[in-house]
């Protein structure tokens, strides 16, 4: 086999190192990885001394971005298992340049971290109180060509901390978010992780919620919130080529956050998400302990994406030559068997809030962002969520693991005894543990978080003839929400065919336009005859807890 300009470099290079070790393979015994990594790396720069990764505009034919996508995969994932996974010094391989082929968008810098006092740290600040547990962190200054550059920040991560992405839009929720993380007693430090767009005076606001001292009205009685939050400032902007920073937009910026804050054990959180448990809890799951992940399932609706699209990310996994060359696990049966690889179902997971050890799953992080960047991976899907396990799937790491249940709605518990059926409408999406705790929601604590009050005053009827004027919808919005009880809905994730609208009103989830929030109203029923689902009632004890967080996360 010879390689041209048409022929796929990567398969070229696997094909030429699979034949010449494997048939001698019985005999000699397979050659040390870091051979194959040599070679290969040697082998792409002098096969094809222009070889880039594929780029994030639109311009080439769909049937050349499928096969760039596929050889840019392909050509990050032997750097991971090369540099990351097996942290190998080869000395006769220019990594730098290698490193800039692959991540055009980074100057390779690292982020600036500023603690809340105002002190400014320009390496991996040590957040780990275990003795020793910084000796390998890596400062700014230091230059290594013989090593990576993502494998000198895996060996500096350190401690476990809250991840949190924000610029200024998302100064507000934060706020609140930190007064229920003081309340929680979270005692975890936090980074606040932006690109430069986060102005300082907004950065001094969100100290003064961490750090002062804090009264809130509970429950009718003035309380002083203790708790001071350790809260840190990372700055990726100098990690940034300034032509790249457009790549980071909304959801993009997750991964600005999931890649480049300091900590060994992250929990990345939405500015809108609302933790219930202190959050040290959720390093203590049975998923976390066996996997070091803990995923969160969406809600169970019935959407899927084309065949084209899981046939694509199918593509993507690690080739039987990737996997016998450098001991690559075969893609497990429980990513195999999902529902989005079994049944084309679009919505699995929910990432507003993300438990992860990174320095076991740096390597699918880093696929993740490419597979965010490229609009042919990630215009299937609802913003960045699928990414977090596909990313793993496609490094070579199946060990993820997902919550047990599926996720609920939390609100007003109703009964419509004519169509048989108990329900609850509310823009928030909630997740409980094996034993039906509830764990944190998504969506904030208003009725409605978004400013749609005059979108569906001006769209809606019946928003009109429920509230009369756009000043009473605002209000209604602007409410804290109401709990009583949940409903998990079962679990129909796996199965292939579209529920008719009348099975969802008797075990499911459906989304209702008509009761407002832009359309972001879902209603989760369980059918009063033939119950599926869960129906949780909470207790005064929790009712309670509950309702001092909504207080608390609402306060002025």
């Amino acid at each position: 086999m010879s390689y041209n300009s048409e022929s796929r470099l990567s398969e070229y290079i696997l094909d030429e190192l699979y034949k010449r070790y494997t048939d001698s393979r019985l005999e000699a015994g397979f050659p040390d990885r870091e051979i194959i990594c040599k070679e290969y790396f040697g082998f792409l720069h002098t096969v094809h001394s222009d070889w880039k990764i594929r780029s994030f505009d639109n311009q080439q034919s769909l049937l050349s971005k499928n096969v760039e996508i596929k050889e840019s995969i392909r050509h990050l994932r032997m750097y991971t298992q090369c540099f990351l996974n097996m942290d190998y010094s080869i000395d006769d391989i220019n990594l730098p340049a290698t490193e800039d082929r692959l991540f055009p968008f980074l100057t390779m810098d690292l982020p600036t971290f500023t603690r809340w006092d105002g002190s400014i740290v320009r390496e991996f600040p040590c957040l780990d109180d275990s003795l020793n547990a910084c000796s390998n962190t890596v400062s700014a200054d230091e230059e290594n060509q013989y090593r990576s550059f993502w494998g000198n920040i895996k060996n500096s991560m350190n401690g476990k901390g809250l991840v949190i992405s924000i610029a200024n839009i998302g100064v507000d929720e934060t706020k609140r978010l930190l007064k229920t993380l003081r309340l929680l007693g979270n005692q975890l430090p936090i980074q606040l992780v932006h690109k430069g767009d986060l102005h300082y005076i907004l950065m001094a606001e969100l100290v003064a919620v961490a750090r002062n001292d804090l009264i809130i009205e509970i429950d009718g009685k003035l309380q002083s919130i203790g708790y001071p939050q350790d809260i840190w400032f990372v700055n990726t902007e100098p990690c940034l080529k300034p032509e790249a920073l457009k790549l980071f937009k909304r959801y993009s910026n997750k991964w600005l956050a999931a890649m480049f804050n300091s900590f060994e054990e992250m929990i990345l959180l939405d500015t809108d998400t609302v933790l219930f448990v202190d959050p040290i809890h959720m390093f203590e799951t049975p998923e976390y302990s066996e996997s070091g992940t803990h995923f969160f399932r969406d809600r169970p609706i019935a959407e899927f994406v084309k065949k084209s699209d899981v046939t694509l990310y199918r593509q993507l996994l690690p080739s039987l030559k990737e996997r016998s060359l450098l001991g690559i696990p075969s893609t497990s049966k429980y990513t195999l068997q999902n529902p989005f690889f079994k049944s084309q179902r679009k919505h699995m997971m929910e990432s507003g809030l993300v438990v992860i050890n990174r320095k076991q799953y740096l390597d699918g992080l880093l696929i993740s962002t490419f597979l965010q960047l490229w609009e042919e991976t990630s215009s299937p899907f609802h913003g960045d969520k699928e990414l977090f396990w596909l990313g793993q799937a496609i490094s070579g790491k199946g060990r993820y693991k997902f919550n047990k249940n599926v996720a609920g709605a939390i609100g007003i518990l109703r009964k419509d005894e004519k169509e048989g059926t108990e329900y609850i409408c509310s823009t928030q999406i909630a997740h409980f543990n094996d034993e039906y705790k509830l764990l944190w929601i998504n969506g904030g604590l208003k009725n409605c978080k978004l400013p749609a009050w005059n979108y569906d005053f001006k769209k809606k009827k019946s928003i009109r003839k429920k509230y009369n004027s756009v000043e009473n919808v605002k209000k209604h919005y602007q409410l804290p929400v109401v709990f009583d009880g949940a409903i998990i809905p079962p679990d129909y994730s796996n199965k292939s065919y579209h529920k008719t609208t009348e099975e969802k009103l008797k075990n499911g989830f459906l989304r209702d336009v008509n009761l407002g929030c832009a359309g972001y109203t879902w209603c989760a029923y369980n059918s009063l005859d033939s119950p599926e689902g869960k129906v949780l009632r909470f207790d005064e004890t929790e009712s309670q807890k509950i309702n001092n967080i909504i207080e608390v996360w609402n306060s002025k």
